[in-house]
């Protein structure tokens, strides 16, 4: 696992990972939430989760349609 992806993976585990009672949009019920926004907007791992959204992308742009 890259440095990247071990940084955001341990600030979800420690921010953003809620656990308790909770009823989610479709209704169900759940002991555990994850509040993503917690982690996707934390300054300290935005740099590594942009590049863990670049290396995830194709090497080549798309064409666009004229």
């Amino acid at each position: 696992m890259s440095d990247a992806r071990e940084r955001v993976r341990q600030h979800l585990l420690e921010h953003s990972v809620r656990h308790g009672d909770f009823i989610l949009k479709s209704g169900r019920p759940s002991t555990w939430f994850i509040d993503s926004k917690k982690t996707i907007c934390a300054p300290e791992v935005m740099v590594d989760l942009a590049t863990l959204i670049l290396e995830g992308s194709p090497t080549t742009s798309p064409r666009s349609a004229d």
